[in-house]
C-alpha cells in the first residue's frame, strides 16, 4: 500500500513513468498478480532507453520471478540472466548479485548442487568491495552455500556459511 500510494503521483510518460514501471511490477507480483508484472515490466523495458541498465535490470528481474511463478522457468532464467548482465554493465552489485544468486537458487532445487555452488561462488566473489571485504549482498550467496553444504551433509561448513551470511545480513 505504501509503495504504491509513492507512485500514484509519477505520471504515466515520461522518464519517472518508465523508471516507476519495474517498482509497480515488483507490487504486483508481491501482489500475487504475474500477469500484470509481465505486462508493466514489458512495457518498461519497451520505454526505458537502451543505456539504462539499472531499471532495465530490476525490469528483468520482476520479469523473471513473475515468469517463475507461472512456471515458465526457462524464460525466468533468461530475464534473470540479462538483469545480472545489465547490473554487471552498471557496477552494481546489488542487482548482478541478486540475479546469480537467483539463478543458483533455482539449481539448487533443482538438485544440480556443482552448477549452484559454482554460481553461489561467482556471486560471492562479485559481492566484495575494493578492498576485498565482503558486501552486505555477499549474505545471500553464503547462505546459499550454507543451504548447499547442509543438502550435502557437512554441517560444519553449513553453520559457518550461515553465520557469516546473517552477519552481514
Amino acid at each position: 500500500g505504501a509503495v504504491e500510494a509513492r507512485l500514484m503521483p509519477i505520471e504515466e510518460s515520461g522518464p519517472a513513468s518508465s523508471e516507476a514501471l519495474p517498482v509497480k511490477a515488483f507490487v504486483a507480483y508481491y501482489r500475487g498478480d504475474p500477469a500484470r508484472a509481465i505486462a508493466l515490466s514489458q512495457r518498461a523495458l519497451a520505454q526505458l532507453p537502451e543505456n539504462d541498465s539499472f531499471f532495465s535490470g530490476l525490469a528483468r528481474m520482476a520479469l523473471a520471478v513473475a515468469y517463475h511463478i507461472t512456471g515458465d522457468s526457462e524464460s525466468s532464467q533468461r530475464f534473470m540472466q540479462e538483469a545480472g548482465q545489465a547490473g554487471a554493465m552498471q557496477g552494481n552489485a546489488m542487482i548482478t548479485v541478486n540475479a546469480v544468486c537467483y539463478r543458483a537458487d533455482l539449481l539448487r532445487r533443482e538438485g544440480k548442487l556443482h552448477q549452484a555452488q559454482s554460481l553461489f561462488q561467482q556471486a560471492l566473489d562479485l559481492a566484495t568491495n575494493p578492498g576485498g571485504g565482503r558486501l552486505p549482498i555477499a549474505s545471500r550467496a553464503l547462505i546459499g552455500l550454507g543451504e548447499i553444504a547442509r543438502e550435502r551433509n557437512d554441517l560444519e561448513a553449513a553453520t559457518r556459511y550461515v553465520h557469516e551470511g546473517s552477519e552481514l545480513s
